[in-house]
């Protein structure tokens, strides 16, 4: 006789229900999950009273007040104030968990996590819902096969063993190539095993991993042209919903009514083959919640396509350059989109399965989707670096004026100070509710830096706050902001927190912050000896739709 399982391995859940009767028995799986499972790393341990065994606690606060948040995933590191002593940790509940129950057992979870490895430096405790896990290592975005653990059901199979478990198994892989392309990272299917019996499986990856790391190729994301051509009525004028220096981006639907959005490069564009291998390269790769997602490309005849997932909502400075729509931005939206933003690069620089700097961070290059979730787009101009290096220089300085940080403008030194230069900017900028950052006063100073500097030091900086934001607001969050921002953007990129600090700094409640020192100042004379004109500093690239086609380049 054969049995079957529900497998839970990390970092993906894997199910399988075996149905005899008219519905699954999904209830029966949930009620089972009041025991728990745990596994505990005894290599290493902390003291009792040490900083790692505080951050212990805090970290399992934060994931269970996050459980009430409707999120079935969540993932964040806890630092001591100076940095030290990280501990990372994460949860992941199932798929078919009511918002209740993945709340209840997180929860649940996180409490017994402490008694049951006591001072163990790494843990993990599972329930059949949920699992919650720690560790002082960075175990975001890596596959690991160990710690796993298999729940057994009781009933054996009767019938043709064999038979059983080659169509099992099949369904299971099956259901392993869709969950990897599939946009929620899961799949569910149904197989007959005889006339009367069926067998349910599904596989929920976790969100932060690769395509690579489920078992997609770039290949599976190549589009024919034809197929293009008919989602967007053959690159019809009507569809066009952006224009720029590297082509046009219109608004697709697929035969099967997915929306899409078409990059298509021009034979002219300056994003020639080498820009274009690098950002297919760079985004097949990246899985994050807070990057746009490529859905495909196109290499055929003369035509250089990339197709992504369409963002409704367009782009950040859609919001930021219109006073009417700014007033939509409350300020839990434009918190949200901090964090979100934070995030996004956080997996970037460190969480990826690459690191990479995005060299190019700005409102046009972050999308808002129905929700109001952000989402970093335009890779073009990003940079792939090994994991320890510190900082790398180009002759080639591209990127946009007031965003740059400026030891890139003046040196073309770059490193992730870089882009978390960029990122405080726009903090800055989503605070004061105006795009400031590009401004294009005679003295070429950034405003946005002396402004937000001014009101700081004047200690009035709720007046930063944009006057036309609706609804209520918490003072305390919009001075943590202001003061986070002023940190990125300090002069010296060594000041500048990390993006791990930052999103750190963001999830904390209550933190005594570094005192930030004045912004960096530059102007665009300083910056001509790199061969970059003031005309193109200026060429803030078109973004309608968000797929942001920027026009700048070095003489």
């Amino acid at each position: 006789m054969g049995s079957f399982h529900l497998f839970l391995l990390l970092p993906t859940f894997f199910s399988l229900f075996l149905h005899t009767s008219p519905s699954p028995i999904i209830q029966a799986a949930i009620d089972q999950g009041t025991k728990a499972y745990y596994n505990c790393t005894r290599n290493s341990t902390f003291a009792s009273y040490s900083a790692y065994r505080s951050n212990v606690k805090i970290l399992l606060d934060f994931l269970s007040s996050n459980g009430t948040n409707n999120a079935k995933f969540y993932n964040t590191t806890v630092y001591s104030e100076d940095t030290a002593d990280p501990v990372h940790g994460s949860f992941l509940c199932t798929r078919d968990t009511i918002p209740k129950q993945c709340q209840e057992c997180v929860t649940q979870a996180a409490k017994l996590i402490s008694s049951l490895c006591n001072n163990a430096t790494e843990a993990i405790v599972w329930y059949q819902v949920c699992y919650v896990r720690y560790s002082d290592r960075r175990f975001f975005s890596t596959v690991e096969e160990s710690p796993k653990l298999s729940f057994m059901n009781d009933q054996d199979y009767v019938g043709n063993v064999g038979r059983f478990n080659n169509i099992v198994w099949d369904m299971m892989n099956d259901l392993r190539s869709e969950a990897a392309s599939a946009s929620n990272k899961s799949a569910d299917k149904s197989v007959n095993i005889t006339d009367n019996q069926k067998a349910y499986g599904y596989v929920w990856c976790l969100p932060y991993l690769s395509v690579g790391n489920d078992s997609t190729t770039l290949e599976t994301l190549r589009f024919e042209l034809a197929k293009i051509e008919a989602a967007t009525n053959r690159f019809a004028k009507e569809n066009m919903i952006g224009k720029g220096g590297f082509g046009e981006v219109y608004r697709g639907i697929l035969s099967d009514g997915k929306e899409i959005a078409v990059k298509r490069l021009t034979g002219s564009s300056r994003q020639g083959a080498v820009e274009f291998r690098n950002e297919v390269q760079v985004i097949a790769k990246l899985q994050h919640r807070n990057l746009v997602r490529l859905q495909g490309f196109c290499l055929e005849d003369d035509e250089k396509i990339l197709i992504y997932e369409y963002v409704p909502n367009k782009s950040l400075d859609y919001f930021l350059l219109d006073t009417k729509k700014r007033r939509l931005l409350s300020w839990s939206d434009r918190q949200k989109i901090i964090i979100g933003i934070a995030r996004g690069i956080l997996y970037l620089h460190e969480d990826s399965c690459l690191k990479i700097i995005h060299r190019d961070l700005k409102p046009s290059n972050v999308l808002l989707d129905s929700n109001m979730n952000p989402k970093i787009s335009d890779f073009g101009m990003a940079r792939i670096v090994v994991a320890d290096q510190i900082e790398e220089s180009t002759g080639r300085i591209v990127g946009t004026y007031g965003y740059m940080s400026p030891e890139y403008a003046m040196h073309g030194q770059f490193s992730v100070k870089s882009d978390v230069f960029s990122f405080g900017v726009m903090v800055l900028e989503i605070i004061n509710g105006k795009r400031k950052g590009c401004s294009s006063v005679s003295d070429g100073i950034d405003d946005i830096r002396r402004h937000a500097w001014t009101k700081w030091t004047e200690q009035t900086p709720l007046e930063l706050l944009d006057s036309n934001i609706g609804g209520p607001y918490s003072p305390e969050e919009v001075i943590k902001c202001t003061h986070i921002g002023l940190l990125c953007v300090q002069e010296d990129p060594n000041d500048r927190p990390t993006m791990a600090t930052v999103v750190f700094y963001l999830n904390s409640p209550s933190i005594n912050l570094p005192p930030p020192h004045e912004p960096g100042y530059f102007k665009r004379d300083r910056i001509e000896g790199n061969k970059t004109t003031n005309k193109e500093l200026d060429n803030i690239s078109d973004s309608i739709n968000g797929i942001t086609l920027t026009n700048l380049f070095p003489r």
